[in-house]
């Protein structure tokens, strides 16, 4: 058993990064579930979408990650392969992408194939199924965010019961996972290899990504004995929007993240996307979009927010919080411009309508 094996078997057990553009229609939100287990790439209209983030500059491959969605619904039928260019340039050779099926709903596969990209700035991504090419856009950055392979794993404490370094609870999964008992400090560069997942089991339900830890934890027991294995969370609370201190010094800007990293402390593999789930109403959603006279692929779907959700307008039994109302009256002006400015952008220059829907939270609202 090696460690890269871990990370990938790891990653594709544990939901396989799906994230699904709104604007593909009502039945695409990210992470719900094709109609009758995925479609077919002969019919319909087939999309691409870029699954990985945080791409950056280097002359080492990459692992790229994408999907297929068809009419909104999931599409792994068959070979694919992907061309790609930076912005200006010429495309490179039609590369052959793996499909990885395993861990993850019928007909929710990924595909990925490993990039060099030398250039930072917009690439175009030309990802064919079936004889049928789709295009898909992708940001390169000059530098990555999150620590990368061949770096050192920070050394950086994570919330244990005896030491929950002011997170509470230190793990949002009923009940809680059993990945806490030892600080990622105390393992890191001992002399065993180490897998830690950043995740928040609570609030990832909520916002139509999977139970990434679950399915971690179930392929836990075939690697106890030869990893040491360890679970982040991402909020320091429930409600909260402070980071976990790991999470913060370990640079992570989105989640799910998942490191491998060997026993002298070395990043081997990163993997990171968002996860599936089996939360969709079909009936419901044909029944909204017939309302409101939309049509699947033919609108764009905008969910904007403010910087920490206003449970207390939802649920009585919530106290205002006047120090997070403040920052978002201070915010919403700045984080709402750039999603204006799209919206009037789509509605001037195509034949789109737009759907502007409110953030879901939490599951219980």
């Amino acid at each position: 058993m090696t460690l890269p094996d871990l990370s990938i078997r790891a990653f594709l057990a544990a939901g396989g990064a799906v994230t699904l553009a709104a604007c593909a229609g009502a039945s695409s939100r990210r992470g719900e579930k094709g109609s009758g287990g995925g479609g077919s790439a002969n019919s319909g209209a087939l999309q691409s979408l870029r699954v990985s983030s945080d791409l950056y500059v280097s002359r080492s491959p990459q692992r790229f990650a994408f999907i297929f969605t068809r009419d909104g619904d999931f599409v792994d039928e068959g070979a694919a392969t992907i061309a790609v260019r930076p912005q200006g340039g010429s495309f490179g050779d039609d590369l052959p992408a793996q499909l990885h099926t395993e861990g993850l709903p019928k007909g929710r596969g990924v595909y990925t194939v490993d990039l060099q990209l030398p250039t930072a700035g917009i690439w175009e991504g030309r990802a064919t199924l079936a004889g049928r090419p789709t295009k898909l856009f992708f940001q390169v950055g000059a530098q990555a965010i999150a620590p990368i392979p061949g770096a050192t794993a920070p050394r950086s404490a994570s919330p244990t019961p005896a030491a929950p370094l002011g997170v509470d609870p230190i793990c949002t999964r009923e009940p809680a996972c059993d990945l806490h008992a030892t600080s990622l400090e105390a393992l890191v560069g001992r002399g065993r290899p180490v897998g830690v997942l950043f995740a928040t089991p609570a609030r990832c339900q909520t916002r139509y990504c999977g139970p990434v830890l679950d399915q971690v934890l179930s392929i836990a027991p075939e690697y106890r004995e030869a990893v040491d294995l360890v679970h982040v969370e991402i909020y320091a609370s429930v409600d909260g929007t402070a980071l976990v201190p790991t999470v913060t010094d370990w640079g992570l800007d989105s989640e799910p993240w998942f490191f491998t990293i060997g026993p002298d402390g070395t990043i081997q593999e990163r993997l990171d996307g968002a996860f599936a789930t089996d939360l969709r109403d079909d009936d419901k959603a044909e029944a909204f979009l017939h309302g409101w006279g939309l049509e699947r692929g033919k609108f764009l779907c905008c969910i904007p927010r403010y910087r920490s959700t206003p449970y207390w307008t939802i649920h009585r039994e919530r106290a205002f919080d006047p120090v997070k109302q403040k920052r978002n009256d201070e915010m919403k002006e700045h984080d709402h411009a750039q999603l204006r400015a799209a919206i009037v952008a789509v509605v001037k220059q195509t034949d789109l309508k737009v759907l502007i829907c409110p953030e879901i939270g939490r599951a219980h609202v």
